[in-house]
């Protein structure tokens, strides 16, 4: 699996999980535990109740400038990473809308509408789960059985999520590699997105497969270019 494909399912194994990543150390400090009974918290990233949810809120919405904000990176590897990741969210949000737009069918169900039918419930759950802070750590377990902590760190008076969270890859050239592949494709469904809004493909189905081709042709292309540069 790729680093792009394994960041952009990162909701989807969270909601399978329930939050299961064990914390990595016991903590130093005694624990601040907020029950399980507390209302709903807003989305904003001054609890880590209010991070996850803006976290899977962000992902429904394709909003990718929610998700930079959100992710915690502590190398310049791995905030381009996650710059990469915001970049691409936003791009496949207007590719499709870009697509819906161009080819209207009031048959197919909106994808858009689909990734906020069961958003609701996914909040509801954060709502429910149990948060234990210790200074500038945090965890969130859900109320299911066997769930285990998911951490969650305080920067800058902001909850967020650890990229290493999710990540075992620490080469910092190949995080670098991943990233700007990630660029790579970025532009290629920029490009399409426009193209598609000219009138340049007669359908949808020419439309998908050319990015899809272009997506997975480009890296490619600039790393075959790359290892063959002189010093490589």
């Amino acid at each position: 699996m790729s680093l792009s494909t394994m960041l952009r399912g990162l909701p989807v194994l969270l909601l399978i999980t329930t939050f299961a990543l064990a914390q990595s150390a016991p903590p130093a400090t005694a624990p601040s535990i907020a029950p399980t009974s507390q209302p709903a918290v807003p989305l904003d990233q001054s609890t880590p109740r209010g991070t996850m949810k803006l976290f899977f809120d962000s992902d429904a919405r394709s909003d990718g400038s929610e998700l930079k904000k959100i992710l915690l990176g502590t190398t310049p590897a791995e905030k381009h990473v996650i710059s990469a990741m915001a970049d691409k969210t936003d791009a496949d949000r207007e590719l499709t809308d870009a697509l819906i737009a161009k080819y209207p069918n009031p048959n197919r169900p909106d994808p858009r509408k689909e990734a906020l039918v069961h958003l609701p419930e996914v909040l509801a759950k954060i709502d429910q789960s149990t948060e234990v802070i210790t200074g500038d750590t945090a965890t969130l377990t859900a109320t299911d059985a066997n769930a285990r902590p998911f951490p969650l760190k305080r920067f800058d008076n902001n909850w967020c999520i650890p990229l290493n969270t999710f990540l075992s890859i620490t080469d910092p050239d190949r995080l670098e590699s991943s990233a700007r592949a990630i660029d790579i494709q970025v532009q290629v469904m920029r490009d399409g997105a426009r193209a598609i809004a000219a009138g340049k493909y007669p359908t949808e189905a020419e439309a998908v497969q050319d990015i899809k081709q272009k997506m997975v042709a480009a890296p490619l292309a600039d790393h075959t270019a790359a290892a063959t540069q002189p010093g490589k």
